[in-house]
């Protein structure tokens, strides 16, 4: 958590963001389940933004130009990124986005059913 609060450390634009940004966003979910604190969901809304910022608002997918090794083509290398570092990048987004909801509905089923 303290890396995005320090603002040091960049979670987007390079080659590997969305390996960094989704893992974190996934950490940070984990303390949260453990520790639900305001703190933890500020710094999975810091990861969010800048992953947020930087998705492609037409196709909806985040657009980079291909590593070398990954795209071998002479003049011009294509752009996108890897299905799995997507899904990894959207996972965590999804935990982001869920764990309102799951507030809400843990707080009006489970108390209420338990009170």
């Amino acid at each position: 958590m303290k890396l995005t609060e320090d603002g040091i450390y960049k979670f987007k634009s390079s080659t590997h963001c969305g390996r960094v940004n989704g893992w974190s966003m996934l950490a940070l979910a984990g303390e949260y389940k453990i520790n639900p604190t305001e703190r933890c969901l500020k710094a999975m809304r810091k990861v969010a933004d800048d992953a947020l910022s930087e998705q492609d608002p037409y196709c909806g997918g985040w657009l980079y130009t291909m590593a070398a090794d990954h795209c071998m083509c002479k003049t011009h290398r294509h752009v996108g990124e890897a299905g799995f570092i997507g899904s990894i990048r959207l996972n965590g987004l999804s935990y982001y986005y869920a764990f309102p909801v799951m507030t809400v509905f843990r707080t009006l089923f489970y108390e209420e059913s338990h009170s």
